[in-house]
């Protein structure tokens, strides 16, 4: 879920997110707000729900901080502070981060060629080593010189530089797996992001606040550019086609994007249980993307050929919304809304024909919520959400450097739909609270990413619209507090769907199952050491031309506070089992396709935090 705070998406992200959460006092907080199903007033993009930090009205709280550094065995290094001043009517918030990564990876690929007579493999073992060094910084001032009216302005800069060196081996063999041909392709990347996002806006309200009017104007612009080089080596021990001896590529690359966009919004009383919202969103999105890859070999090309590849996109949004909320009795609330969103599109790209299109589309989502008394409570809601196909999916040119393997984008994907119905209920007791969420989903025009293969042995993976999938779930959660200082919680959720894909292709039909469980405890070992330990399983499931294999992870940390709690010193370690691998399968029949990768990422990390300031007027 997003995290936001006060009505507005939290002003960091990231370890500064995290040290502001951790480091925040529980006394400013004068609510928690979860919204798994957002309602009209939100975008109707995305699936993801909102969890919002309603601080206490009065609230000044002087200046508080914190500074932090971390360590861990493999090399990952990060430092960095933030904090917050208030003075009168002004409130500054900033934080500054920096951070330092290593990985590496390591991958499998195995193919069977069912067309081919008698079947082939090819089988591509890589690794690669990663490296960056990247910067945050961000800066928010608020300003309210009455207590009805507040103006903002926030500034968010980031930075990151990346190296990668990597080498793909690839073996072609025979029916019995006996190789015959192999080759390796060596790369080395670097590549440089650049972004800044800028906001600004102001709140009204009137009449004892129950009249609320808000705007906020944003731009958020980033660029990344890099170059990638490739060479071509043969095998010592296996033959090598002198089509692609000695063969190398150089490859440019640069993405531009920028956003604008404006909101507004108000919100006012209809008599004494009734309240409207209504408000208006404008966004404009536009992106660039090049690249322009030059292939060099001792035959055919000794001069090199360049070939151009990319996709320029624009799009606009607009969007208007009203909701309805009432009191129902003295426990239950009722809240309905309508969103009607108009977006249009224009791609274009250097070697193919450019595609517009444009649609109209309405959201509708109520919600009845009831409090039995301080320990039950039980909430319905229905939502209709959009998921729009982003630039990589409709980009139609060749993304890989496999002449084996294609990856494209489809410029003809049109936008998925999806109607959703939650029920939650919950129960607190004295020893903790028990909670179940039954859900029921419906998607339309959902797209897939499937491979294909052609009679030369090349394959193609790309995206389409193939199904329409109807969702039954249940998510049951048990939180643990308060014995002896330990809390914890425990959650098991699966689901199963049904996939129709047969006007389109029957192939692709079918139902799977998925479950997924979460454990996590934490709570005092002695005197000021306190300790974290969590857990998390995700099932195998089935894909729509296979399988996707089950992940696993486990996390223990251990912290003690010094100085009256001001300096704490973590210990963590990740990933305990060393268990990160990931595994798809495809089976069709035309191939047989096994994809494997893992990157290790066990490891110990060693933090520390201390928090400055303190004091200040709590909330009236």
């Amino acid at each position: 879920p997003a995290i936001w705070v006060n009505g507005r998406p939290a002003p960091m992200t990231g370890q500064a997110l995290t040290q502001f959460l951790g480091q925040f006092p529980a006394d400013l907080v004068e609510r928690i707000e979860v919204m798994d199903n957002p309602g009209s007033a939100f975008d109707a993009e995305g699936s993801g729900g909102i969890v919002n930090i309603v601080l206490r009205e009065g609230t000044e709280l002087g200046f508080r901080g914190s500074v932090f550094g971390n360590a861990d065995t493999r090399g990952n290094t990060g430092a960095g502070g933030q904090g917050t001043l208030q003075r009168g009517d002004w409130v500054w918030d900033g934080s500054v981060s920096l951070r330092r990564g290593d990985s590496e990876t390591h991958g499998l690929y195995l193919r069977e060629n069912l067309r081919a007579e008698p079947s082939e493999f090819i089988q591509r073992d890589s690794r690669a080593a990663n490296e960056s060094l990247g910067a945050d910084g961000r800066l928010r001032t608020t300003y309210t010189p009455q207590e009805e009216v507040r103006f903002w302005v926030e500034s968010h800069f980031s930075g990151q530089d990346r190296e990668r060196s990597g080498l793909v081996t690839t073996t072609h063999m025979d029916k019995g797996q006996g190789p015959f041909l192999g080759y390796g392709r060596t790369d080395r990347s670097d590549a440089n992001r650049r972004s800044v996002d800028i906001r600004t806006g102001f709140e009204w309200r009137w009449e004892p606040r129950r009249h609320v009017a808000d705007v906020e104007l944003r731009y958020t612009g980033g660029v990344d550019q890099g170059e990638l080089r490739q060479e071509l080596e043969a095998d010592e021990d296996l033959d090598l086609l002198d089509r692609v001896a000695g063969e190398r590529a150089f490859e440019d690359h640069a993405n531009n994007e920028a956003e604008l966009r404006l909101d507004l919004g108000y919100q006012r009383p209809l008599g004494e249980h009734t309240s409207v919202g209504t408000g208006y969103s404008f966004r404009s999105e536009a992106e660039a993307n090049q690249r322009i890859r030059t292939l060099f070999d001792p035959v055919e090309r000794p001069e090199g050929e360049a070939r151009t590849r990319g996709v320029d996109r624009g799009q606009t949004l607009h969007a208007a919304y009203v909701t309805l909320q009432r009191a129902v009795g003295e426990r239950g609330v009722l809240q309905g809304g309508l969103r009607v969103e108009r977006a249009r599109w224009e791609l274009e790209f250097p070697t193919a024909s450019p595609v517009r299109g444009g649609h109209t589309d309405v959201f509708p989502s109520v919600t009845l919520s009831w409090n039995f008394g301080h320990t039950r409570q039980l909430r319905i809601s229905y939502s209709q959400r959009i998921d729009r196909p982003h630039g990589r999916m409709l980009d139609p040119t060749d993304r890989s450097t496999d002449p084996l393997q294609r990856s494209v984008g489809n410029p003809e994907i049109e936008p998925r739909h999806t109607h959703r119905v939650n029920l939650s209920a919950s129960w607190s007791g004295e020893l903790g609270s028990l909670s179940a969420g039954p859900y029921l989903s419906r998607t339309a025009n959902g797209w897939e990413r499937i491979t294909t293969m052609d009679e030369a042995g090349v394959s193609t993976r790309t995206w389409d619209n193939l199904s329409s999938e109807t969702s039954t779930g249940l998510s049951l959660g048990y939180s643990l507090r308060g014995l002896g200082g330990w809390r914890g919680s425990a959650n098991l959720s699966g689901s199963h769907a049904q996939r129709d894909a047969d006007e389109l292709d029957p192939r692709y039909s079918g139902s799977y199952t998925r479950w997924n469980a979460r454990l996590n405890l934490n709570g005092p070992i002695y005197g000021g050491l306190t300790g974290q330990a969590s857990v998390r399983y995700q099932g195998t499931a089935r894909s729509i031309q296979g399988r996707v294999g089950s992940q696993a992870s486990a996390n223990l940390s251990l912290r003690h506070r010094f100085l009256e709690d001001r300096l704490s010193v973590s210990l963590q370690v990740r990933d305990l089992l060393a268990y990160r691998d990931s595994e798809r399968e495809i089976r069709d029949s035309a191939l047989r396709e096994l994809r494997r990768s893992s990157q290790s990422t066990r490891s110990a990390q060693l933090s520390l935090a201390y928090l400055l300031g303190g004091g200040g007027r709590q909330g009236r």
